[in-house]
């Protein structure tokens, strides 16, 4: 790890002197996130072109409100963002309470802010036939993919699984199952583990399952919209379920798709196809208007339009 962060401070250097000593126009830098790897390499790049360069910075959630956030990485993600809020110039967050998290937090200046709901990446959404008509098949898929930390709800979902009828209900897990939780798995009918696949074949299962459940047990970052593959759910045709988050207030999801508890999110599961089929004008709604924000060119126009404002007032 080490080895890397020397790397990075090395390619820094590299590309501040490039700039430095090859370009007399300003140096924009974009960078996804404030971890402490992009902090390490973006250093040397602003010091040696203090005056000249931009730092643009794309959150898709703000460290120090992650509750989990503890330790030594921990620590030092918190301080790498505190110190890029303090030399950056722009910045996108995906909700107006993340928005007002960072404001309040660094001071700064709202107009420096510019909100944009997360993006999904439609190449291989654009190739996956999204549902059209009912499951012909008695049996109801449910569908989860991501961590399987205590934090992101699994024993919610399990709790909740468990006491479905088992003729009924499937339950197709996707992403490394830790070695704690195979054992739990194994004594539980009806759940096939897929493991990591490409995103092609994650995508086509989204569009193959009746619902995909996102139960995070612990809200660890007051900000946040939703899980962000939630937007490739619903381009995918599926009913995402998942628990509320602050940041739901600037862009609200269908009550449909939301549950508290695992007797709730029972509920949900016992019914997923008449809620599904009752709901799906809204869903498909919902779907459309993230699709025009994960359009490419929707996008830039938008990113462009906000950078020069910020850089080419008059």
């Amino acid at each position: 790890m080490i080895i890397r962060y020397i790397q990075l401070f090395i390619s820094g250097i590299y590309f501040g002197l490039k700039f430095l000593l090859y370009r007399n126009a300003p140096v924009y830098l974009w960078i996804y996130n404030s971890r402490f790897p992009e902090f390490i390499f973006l250093l040397p790049i602003k010091l040696l072109n203090f005056h000249k360069s931009k730092i643009f910075i794309q959150f898709e959630d703000l460290p120090f409100a992650r509750k989990q956030n503890f330790g030594v990485r921990g620590f030092l993600d918190s301080i790498s963002t505190h110190v890029l809020s303090k030399i950056s110039s722009s910045y996108s967050v995906v909700s107006k309470s993340m928005e007002h998290t960072l404001a309040r937090r660094y001071l700064i200046d709202t107009k420096s802010i510019i909100i944009f709901p997360p993006l999904a990446d439609q190449e291989y959404i654009s190739i996956v036939s999204t549902r059209c008509q009912p499951f012909k098949s008695n049996l109801v898929n449910i569908m989860y993919a991501g961590g399987y930390s205590e934090e992101k709800g699994i024993y919610t979902l399990l709790d909740a699984f468990t006491r479905l009828p088992i003729t009924n209900f499937n339950l197709n897990l996707y992403g490394p199952i830790p070695p704690y939780l195979s054992q739990k798995l194994s004594n539980i009918k009806n759940i096939v583990i897929h493991g990591l696949v490409d995103d092609l074949t994650l995508f086509e299962s989204y569009s193959n399952s009746d619902v995909v459940v996102n139960p995070h047990h612990v809200i660890t970052n007051e900000a946040l919209i939703f899980p962000f593959k939630t937007i490739e759910i619903l381009l995918c045709g599926s009913l995402p379920l998942l628990t509320p988050m602050p940041g739901l207030k600037t862009f609200p999801i269908p009550s449909v798709c939301l549950f508290e508890d695992s007797n709730a999110l029972f509920h949900k599961l016992l019914n997923a196809r008449s809620l599904y089929e009752d709901n799906r004008d809204q869903i498909n709604s919902l779907a459309e208007e993230l699709r025009s924000f994960s359009d490419p060119v929707s996008f830039s126009l938008s990113l462009n339009k906000f950078l020069i404002s910020r850089y080419f007032e008059v």
